[in-house]
Formats: structure tokens, C-alpha cells, sequence
């Protein structure tokens, strides 16, 4: 049986007007409207998902138009912040579908405003706005939040009074939220909080991507309690950035982390700073003990989760523990805090935290370099995804281990290295059996050599994948040096690229250079690029030969492989780095 068909005039319907020939009106009966699938006016009002205009005059038409329109209006990016101007790039049509809205709310509700008797939340800023229109009584839009940015910065002029902390808007704002069950945060952030209940309520929200930005400041632990009680069982996607230097607790901020019990898709983006010292003796001592600057040479970021006995259970196993639904993993964090990390996801499995019952010297200094068993791995969250945007230091054995463990799921890696020497063991790529696309940047003291060898650790042989893509993300200078690596990496990329025979049983390898302009071709003719290509030309000839798309399939019918030079700001590359370098400009 078909779909049912529901006229445009019901309130059922979700059809947005028709457009339709006067020979199709003419074989209507009298008085009645044309009728169209609702699926279909979905499909018309979806393929304008990014058209906010269009959007806003179509959920004007008639209020069977409002669900699917506002699922396109309100999915994305909210930024919710307590300054009056949104630092960065502002979103225009977001901006003026907050006014049009605000002035919507004015008119229907001219009684007193909801923030009203609130000290710390800026009535001009777009976290006043969120109060009012979202957590409205009468407000429709909640169940339509898909994105959430809570932007958290340091007081200044627009905080009154100066003595509250920073995050005491965002206390007040998460208080009034459904599910919020407590109102323990500071007496002073409210003048008049509203009662809780002790039983829940219902959340409105079906919230699945939520992002924080905290610059120079911390969440306060109500907020972190608040946005569990409302958004655990909802968000699938988690980013936390900060920019500070204060110290930080990596094992506070990934147990609050582990909280969002359905989290798929993480992004932990931090400049952590260490509690110890190393001394010129060897000891450790902490930063506040009064020790005299010249008694110590450099910090040492102290970030293991599983230093205390408290954190792992009698099998040397992590109790804080990542949801095992997770997919995506993707780490911006100095370089001791990211090898924490990776201890850390080694201790789900058994053996690999720091036992109750061994040294704790004993089993860090053997953590991660060990020969890893297949019932080890059991319990370790192995991902689909993993980007690091920063690998410093330049042995990463906890690195080398958890790759090794993710050698059956990974499928897409991604590597920015500032190491002054690189240990090829700890990127060797052999066993990864399904990995299909790899992003390297090499940014140490010999990068092309460091591409080469992490390259010549590929496998070449017939797979059940299809295709494989190489992103090499090659600055200008670079391209400018005279290294003794460009050979090598040139002789590598060939191999592969010559293994790509069109067969069905063989791999086919896509490359492709990512190289920056200068930016100074202001009348497009692409000069730049040509330069740019000329000199990648010179740099790599073996490999170049299979440009793509001067390449001729017609006559050279077994290069299967391409090379292509790309540009950053290409579709591929933004997929990978706008999350973070893009987001960024959100500060």
C-alpha cells in the first residue's frame, strides 16, 4: 500500500506548498487543494537544509512546515556565550534568527523577561537570548537542539559584580534546565534561585553534539553535574577545548568525560601543565615547595590517570572507564599528557594499569612496550577514527601499543609530528589490516625522512580494501629545502602508487599533496598553484608522473594510482583539521 497523502490546509502535514500546472489544477474537484507525499515535501524542505532564508519563509507557509524547518534552523551551532559579541566569525543568519525571534518573544509574552532577578547573565548576550526563547515555558524549540557550544571566558568589564567567578552565568543558565535536580552552586550567583524538586523531570532536550570552550577558567562543579543530569544519556559527541597554562587534572577532566554514557566521537583539546618539577639530581619536587629556580631544569608534565591505587581495581584495570560505544578519538595534548592518555586506554584491559599488588615503578616502565596477546586486548576502546594533533615527544611507546590494538578497527589516521627524531617502531602501520586513510604532517628536523620511513612501513599487498588514501601535508618551506629524504620518499610513494593495478584483488592508492600558497594571487590565475606544482614536480618526478588528472587512463592503462596536489582549504582537508583550527576561532 502507498503512502497516505495528506492535504496541504491540515496541521498533520509536514508538505510545503506545491508548485503545480494549470492543467493539474483543472482535473481538481472543486475546493480542494493538491496533494503531495509528505515524505517528498520533506525531501524538497531538506534539500534546503543550509539555506536558512528559504527556511525561515517556508516555516511562515503554514505550521505543517515547522517540524522539519526547524529541525534544519536549530540543529546546528548555537554558541552560547555571556559576552555581547561572540568573538570570530559570527554566523549572520544565526544572528538574525535570535533577533527575529527575540522580537517574536517581545511581542506574544510582554510581561517580565525570564532572566530577570539573575546577576551574573548578561541581558544583551546570547546566553540571555537562550533563556528566554529556548528555556521558555511556552518556547517550542528545545526538542530541536541537536549542537551546543557553552563558550566560557575570564571576567571583565560586562561580569557584574567583579568578585563572582567567571562561570557563575553558566551555573545560573544550567540551573533553570528541566533535569537539573540540585541547586548546589554558590548562594551569591543567584539572588532568588527557584526551588528543585527531589524526583527528575523530563528533559526536553535531545542534544547529540556538545562543545565547550573554556579559556583561562574551569567548569564549576555544578555545571559539570548539571549538564551530566541533562545531556548523559543524549550526546553521542563530546569536544572540550582549552586555552590555559593553569594547572589541570587530566583524571578529573576524563572522568567527568566518561560520564556521557552513549559517547561516540570524542575531541579533548588542552594545554595541560604538569604539578612536578625534574631536578638537576634526578628527584621530582612540586612547582609550590619553595625550591629555588635554579635547583630544577624543566617541567615535567605529570598526567597519569593511573596513578593512584584508587583509579585502577585489584586486576590493574582503569575504573574510570570510556563508554565502549566510542568510535572517534581525536587529541590536541602536550606530548607527557597524550602518552598518559594512551596508558590509559591500555589499562581497560587486564594487566596494563597500575596492580594494587606490583611496584608502580615495575609496571610503568614496562607499560605499553610489552608483547600484546589477544585476550589483552579485550576491554581496551578501540576506534574506527583517531587524529593527534600533537606528537612531541620523540619516543611514544604507549603510542605504538594502543595502535597495535586498534590494528582490526582503525580505519582512519591521522598524525601532525614535532618531534626532533622520530622512532619508526612506534608508527609501524604492517599490521594495521583495515586502515584507509592516513593524514601525515611532519613538522620536526627531517620531515620528508620521517614521512619515508612511516610510509615504508605500508603494506603493498592485495587487500580486501579497495581504496587507500595518503593526505602528506607539506608546507612551502619544505618544499623550498634541499633534503637528502626527498629521494626516498619520492622512490616509496612510487611503490605504491605502481601497486595500484587495476585488478580485483589489489589495493589502489590515492596520494595527495597538501600544499599552502602564499596567498598573494589576488587576480586568480593560479600562478601560485603553478609554481607551487612545478616545485613538487622537481621534488618528487617518480611520483608526479601519475598526476591526476593530466594523467591518460587511455594510455597509461595500468596506473590505476593517482597523485594530486591540494590546497588547504579543500573540502578533504577541512574535514580533518576545521574541528579544531576552525573552532578555534570561536576564542
Amino acid at each position: 500500500m502507498g503512502p497516505s497523502l495528506q492535504p496541504l490546509s491540515s496541521s498533520h502535514s509536514s508538505s510545503p506548498p506545491c508548485i503545480y500546472s494549470p492543467s493539474i489544477s483543472k482535473s481538481l474537484p472543486l475546493g480542494t487543494s493538491p496533494y503531495l507525499p509528505p515524505e517528498l515535501t520533506d525531501y524538497i524542505l531538506d534539500y534546503c537544509h543550509d539555506d536558512k532564508h528559504t527556511l525561515f519563509t517556508c516555516s511562515l507557509v503554514s505550521h505543517s512546515f515547522n517540524v522539519t524547518c526547524r529541525y534544519h534552523i536549530f540543529g546546528k551551532g548555537f554558541d552560547i556565550s555571556n559576552t555581547p559579541e561572540v568573538q570570530g566569525k559570527r554566523n549572520v543568519s544565526e544572528d538574525a534568527q535570535m533577533n527575529s525571534m527575540n522580537q517574536e518573544h517581545k511581542n506574544q509574552n510582554p510581561g517580565p523577561e525570564v532572566v530577570s532577578g539573575f546577576n551574573s547573565i548578561n541581558y544583551a548576550s546570547r546566553a540571555a537570548s537562550f533563556v528566554r526563547i529556548v528555556l521558555n515555558p511556552s518556547s517550542t524549540v528545545a526538542p530541536f537542539l541537536q549542537e551546543l557550544s557553552l563558550i566560557v571566558r575570564p571576567l571583565s568589564f560586562y561580569s557584574s559584580p567583579a568578585t563572582r567567578s567567571a562561570d557563575a552565568w553558566l551555573d545560573e543558565l544550567l540551573a533553570l534546565l528541566p533535569a537539573t535536580r540540585t541547586i548546589s552552586f554558590p548562594s551569591q550567583a543567584l539572588s532568588s534561585p527557584a526551588p528543585r524538586t527531589s524526583s527528575p523531570l523530563q528533559s526536553p532536550f535531545h542534544l547529540r553534539t556538545l562543545r565547550i570552550f573554556r579559556h583561562g577558567t574551569d567548569l564549576s562543579p555544578f555545571s559539570r553535574l548539571a549538564l551530566h543530569q541533562n545531556f548523559a544519556n543524549t550526546v553521542t559527541k563530546l569536544a572540550l577545548f582549552e586555552t590555559t597554562l593553569q594547572k589541570r587534572s587530566l583524571k578529573r577532566d576524563m572522568e567527568w568525560v566518561c560520564g556521557f554514557e552513549k559517547l561516540e566521537d570524542l575531541l579533548f583539546y588542552g594545554h595541560h601543565r604538569g604539578e612536578q618539577w625534574i631536578r638537576r639530581d634526578g628527584a621530582t619536587g612540586d612547582t609550590d615547595n619553595g625550591d629555588p629556580p635554579w635547583g630544577r631544569t624543566h617541567p615535567e608534565l605529570t598526567f597519569d590517570l593511573n596513578d593512584d591505587l584508587d583509579a585502577v581495581d585489584a586486576q590493574g584495570r582503569t575504573t574510570i572507564r570510556l563508554p565502549q560505544s566510542i568510535r572517534r578519538l581525536r587529541l590536541d595534548l602536550p606530548g607527557s599528557a597524550l602518552e598518559a592518555v594512551m596508558r590509559w586506554l591500555l589499562a581497560h584491559a587486564f594487566g596494563y594499569g597500575l596492580s594494587k599488588a606490583n611496584s608502580s615503578n615495575e609496571v610503568q616502565k614496562n607499560l605499553g612496550v610489552g608483547n600484546f596477546q589477544a585476550k589483552e586486548n579485550e576491554g581496551i576502546p578501540c576506534v574506527s577514527t583517531l587524529h593527534i594533533f600533537r606528537i612531541m615527544q620523540n619516543e611514544a611507546p604507549a603510542l605504538r601499543a594502543y595502535l597495535r590494538a586498534c590494528k582490526d578497527t582503525l580505519e582512519d589516521l591521522m598524525m601532525f609530528l614535532y618531534q626532533s627524531s622520530t622512532n619508526r617502531d612506534d608508527f609501524d602501520l604492517s599490521t594495521q589490516t583495515v586502515l584507509r586513510s592516513l593524514y601525515l604532517a611532519s613538522n620536526g628536523s627531517r620531515p620528508m625522512k620521517v614521512l619515508h620511513d612511516i610510509l615504508s612501513t605500508l603494506s603493498t599487498q592485495p587487500s580486501l580494501i579497495q581504496q587507500h588514501k595518503i593526505y602528506l601535508q607539506i608546507p612551502r618551506w619544505q618544499l623550498a629545502s634541499d633534503s637528502d629524504a626527498w629521494d626516498s620518499l619520492d622512490t616509496i610513494l612510487n611503490a605504491l602508487l605502481e601497486s595500484s593495478i587495476p585488478t580485483s584483488n589489489s589495493r589502489k592508492w590515492h596520494v595527495s599533496a597538501i600544499v599552502d600558497g602564499h596567498h598573494n594571487d589576488r587576480n586568480g590565475s593560479g600562478e601560485d598553484d603553478r609554481l607551487a606544482l612545478d616545485k613538487l614536480r622537481e621534488r618528487l618526478p617518480l611520483s608526479t608522473s601519475f598526476l591526476w588528472p593530466s594523467l591518460s587512463s587511455a594510455s597509461c592503462p595500468n596506473k590505476a594510482g593517482k597523485f594530486t596536489m591540494i590546497s588547504h582549504g579543500a573540502k578533504e582537508v577541512t574535514e580533518y583539521v576545521d574541528e579544531v583550527y576552525g573552532r578555534m576561532r570561536t576564542f
